[in-house]
């Protein structure tokens, strides 16, 4: 049965091209082990934040939709984000059927 989550995180205004696509880049590979596939990107833009978040007072939006057939865990994502100085936030949504 396939799995499907919409993955939404915020990313520093101060990141350098370079430094955002290797943290693309390593986001990709850790989900990709765990069974994942990216299935659709979207760029939301850079926004202004309700509230300071770690002192920035914007940051850039990204929305990515994520698939995994059987079960998942998302340990590893969530441990690679937490490390990963470049983001901010996150959020995790499973899409599909309310059980």
């Amino acid at each position: 049965m396939t799995k499907k989550y919409e993955f939404i995180f915020l990313t520093r205004v101060g990141l350098k091209k370079k430094e955002q696509e290797t943290l693309f880049s390593s986001l990709e590979k850790v989900i990709q082990k765990i069974g994942g596939k990216i299935e659709k990107r979207e760029d939301w833009g850079k926004k202004e934040l309700a509230y300071p978040i770690d002192k920035e007072t914007e940051a850039y939006f990204w929305i990515w939709w994520l698939s995994f057939e059987g079960s998942v865990d998302l340990a590893p994502v969530n441990t690679f984000l937490n490390r990963e100085a470049g983001v901010i936030r996150y959020l995790f949504l499973r899409q599909g059927k309310r059980r």
